[in-house]
């Protein structure tokens, strides 16, 4: 029985009600890794979407900026996974997602969105620093042996390719121009002052 399930029927036995502010009081004091989450996932259960997001937000934490999660980056990588994985990929990702959550909690004995900043930073430079790089082919040739692409480089992908994406950054971090001009190839960065949308 979860937390919301039990706080539900010990209000009713001893014929209390609790409002509203009270409950969210009561579930804020979750810790990430028990907090409910407000919608339903595709392809993640929702130990997964948490830790999912907690990588999002190390990778690309608020700043001046729109965090991953501001731009709600779990649902996108959830959704994503659902609709372009085929069977043999959604299993081969969740179990290694598994992996990943199982190896954190042997290591820091706490699930990864529940970590310190050090430790979680910790984690990523490490997975960034054993993971191969995926780019092996440039304008369809190879450029060296394909490789098979690791568990963090695939969720890494989908996280920035969700950011980049997302109306947010592409109106109002990238330059945007709804309806372009001429196309120039070739204009030195400080004359625009920005990177682009493409779309």
């Amino acid at each position: 029985m979860d937390r919301r399930e039990l706080l539900k029927k010990s209000a009713l036995g001893i014929g209390i009600t609790l409002t509203l502010p009270a409950i969210t009081t009561i579930l804020n004091s979750c810790t990430p890794s028990e907090a409910p989450i407000s919608w339903d996932p595709r392809s993640l259960s929702e130990d997964q979407i948490r830790t999912v997001g907690g990588i999002a937000d190390t990778i690309l934490p608020k700043t001046n900026t729109p965090g991953a999660m501001d731009l709600m980056l779990d649902r996108f990588v959830d959704i994503m996974i659902d609709v372009s994985y085929e069977e043999k990929e959604k299993r081969e990702f969740t179990d290694q997602l598994e992996s990943f959550m199982a190896d954190c909690r042997s290591k820091y004995g706490e699930d990864f969105q529940n970590c310190s900043d050090s430790q979680k930073n910790e984690i990523i430079t490490s997975l960034e620093s054993s993971s191969t790089k995926t780019t092996s082919q440039v304008w369809g040739k190879d450029i060296q042996t394909p490789m098979s692409v690791t568990f963090y480089r695939k969720l890494k992908g989908l996280i920035l390719t969700g950011y980049y994406t997302s109306e947010d950054v592409g109106k109002n971090i990238l330059s945007y121009d709804p309806i372009p001009g001429k196309q120039i190839g070739c204009i030195p960065l400080s004359e625009v002052g920005n990177s682009w949308t493409e779309g």
